[in-house]
């Protein structure tokens, strides 16, 4: 399926980033995938080539650059060494255990929700997908005839990450996703800030339930809508 050629940068960028912890790595690693998708659109758009082949030639290109990066910095044997590592259970203590629960609950079934339910509140379907769609008829990010004018003043940067996946998925299948890791990129920005105040691991999990908590996101993680990316880069900020 090509939408996995987008999504693959992240694993081997939180790996590039490793030895900055995985929560920090993570961060790193949306922000680099963001800093790509803005700068492959920038460019193919300048050229008039904002279309699937190229975006997926550029995602493929990245793909195989952070793979030559990989490979000349470790062998495969330390790569592999390093995963099943990864994949090691941490043992919590029970209360740790009770706070953590709820936390993948909802990121689990917000996940299902992005990925099963195709975007249809109101905001989504009479701006950032109409947007999107303006886009990739004119195979560029140009201003364009509209009568809704926030299509061309508002900050685009949200519906340029969810262009990637709706170019490369032949469809509005995977545009929540990028909300969802966009959550998920906030409730880990919120677990280091905690961190920066000199609280333990417990208080740490416990803010992070109460980012991942607030009912409105819950609901805009799973659909189109771009509070959620505004607040990661707010949060990761900090």
């Amino acid at each position: 399926m090509p939408v996995i050629f987008a999504l693959i940068p992240i694993v081997l960028l939180l790996y590039l980033y490793r030895s900055n912890g995985w929560r920090l790595g993570m961060i790193y690693a949306f922000i680099s995938w963001s800093l790509f998708a803005f700068l492959i659109t920038e460019i193919l758009s300048i050229i008039s080539q904002l279309d699937y082949l190229h975006i997926l030639a550029s995602w493929y290109a990245l793909n195989c650059m952070l793979v030559f990066l990989l490979l000349t910095k470790n062998s495969v044997k330390n790569i592999w060494i390093y995963i099943k590592s990864s994949l090691k259970y941490k043992k919590l203590h029970l209360k740790e255990s009770l706070v953590l629960f709820p936390i993948l609950f909802i990121a689990f079934f917000t996940l299902v929700i992005a990925m099963k339910s195709p975007p249809n509140n109101w905001n989504s379907l009479t701006y950032h997908l109409s947007r999107i769609e303006h886009w990739i008829q004119n195979k560029n990010i140009n201003f364009y005839s509209t009568h809704i004018i926030r299509h061309l003043y508002i900050k685009p940067f949200s519906e340029i990450a969810m262009l990637q996946l709706r170019l490369l998925s032949s469809g509005d299948f995977y545009v929540n996703l990028i909300q969802w890791f966009a959550m998920v990129g906030c409730v880990i920005a919120v677990s280091l800030i905690a961190k920066e105040f000199s609280l333990n691991y417990i208080w740490q999990l416990t803010a992070s339930l109460f980012a991942i908590t607030i009912p409105s996101g819950i609901t805009q993680s799973t659909s189109t809508q771009n509070d959620y990316v505004a607040s990661f880069f707010i949060r990761s900020s900090a």
